[in-house]
């Protein structure tokens, strides 16, 4: 519902700062009704906008599905009802990464709106505040979804937002590298998407390694790994495993943090006429020196159980991290592997 459309407006910014046209340093955002919707999306998703403008926009799809005048439009976009599909409802939710931003976001909405309920606009509103993001929150009195009752409301709804601009459109909030050097930015994490890959088809070198942090943390299903020593013997242990792994198809999201790394990954293992197809979503934390402190697998997009799913959720943690003890005392994460 907005993390697709909002890959693609994202890969439309790219290429026009790549052509020239506009400036990475003073890029700004905002839309209204859907497009409230995704700018509230991408503000969890980059740091690179300075500026934020949203309009009637929800950050979560239950209350909007249970309380707007079309409901059928949530469950048909989101493909099902919220207890058929709760995950995805969460993952497809701005509320639920609002600790990502950095944005300083304007927000307005109408005080009867039933189209995108007003509780939205005063959600997002109030998290921001908790977070510590300049925002500011306009509500017009009787006014719907259109704003269209009494033209002096538009007219201050340009008027306030143009302000937010002239205040904040020029300030980089950036973390990372678009605020100096969007090529440089974008040509690191391209040279990260690439070693990460070659992990993935078993192939390891130091070279494989050089984007990751001393303290990283490397995490699937089966193991944890919690420095960047016991992450090369993860990696290296593979080639030990399998008679050959190879990623047949891949797809990147390069301008998120963390960026995400969509992977079918076939394993041919050792021994045993066997084969796995493994589809899995890698999500890679980057600090603020562009380099890897999470690189975190999840199979079938699934998030991992962890102590906070409860009590099987506790047991499977602790196997994941005693598996990840174990793989490195038997793989000498400095050894090297030979190339397929």
């Amino acid at each position: 519902m907005v993390s697709r459309p909002g890959k693609d407006i994202l890969f439309g910014v790219d290429a026009l700062i790549r052509d020239g046209i506009a400036d990475p340093r003073r890029l700004t955002i905002g839309g209204y009704s859907y497009g409230g919707y995704l700018t509230n999306w991408l503000i969890t998703q980059t740091t690179r906008f300075n500026a934020a403008l949203s309009g009637a926009g929800a950050i979560e799809h239950v209350i909007d599905w249970g309380t707007n005048d079309m409901p059928t439009s949530n469950a048909y976009f989101l493909g099902g009802y919220p207890w058929q599909i709760p995950t995805h409802y969460q993952e497809e939710a701005a509320i639920f990464q609002l600790n990502n931003v950095k944005t300083p976001t304007h927000i307005v909405t109408g005080e009867i709106d039933v189209r995108v309920p007003v509780a939205e606009s005063y959600l997002l509103e109030r998290s921001l505040r908790v977070l510590g993001i300049p925002t500011k929150l306009i509500v017009f009195p009787g006014q719907g979804h259109d704003l269209s009752t009494n033209p002096w409301h538009e007219k201050i709804k340009v008027r306030e937002e143009l302000k937010w601009l002239q205040k904040y459109g020029h300030i980089c909030v950036s973390t990372f590298f678009f605020c100096f050097s969007a090529d440089n930015n974008r040509k690191i994490r391209e040279e990260i998407i690439s070693d990460v890959l070659n992990l993935y088809n078993s192939n390891p070198t130091d070279e494989s390694f050089r984007h990751y942090a001393l303290n990283a943390q490397f995490e699937d299903p089966l193991q944890y790994s919690g420095n960047l020593s016991s992450v090369k013997s993860a990696f290296k242990s593979l080639p030990k495993i399998f008679k050959d792994s190879q990623v047949t198809k891949s797809d990147a999201d390069i301008n998120t943090n963390p960026m995400k790394l969509y992977l079918e990954t076939h394993y041919e293992w050792k021994g045993i006429k066997k084969e796995t197809i493994i589809r899995s979503i890698v999500l890679l934390t980057l600090n603020e020196q562009e380099q890897i402190i999470r690189h975190e697998e999840r199979w079938n997009g699934e998030p991992i159980p962890n102590a906070e799913s409860g009590f099987f959720g506790r047991i499977k943690e602790a196997l994941r991290h005693a598996t990840g003890s174990v793989v490195h005392a038997m793989v000498d994460s400095e050894k090297p592997v030979e190339r397929k």
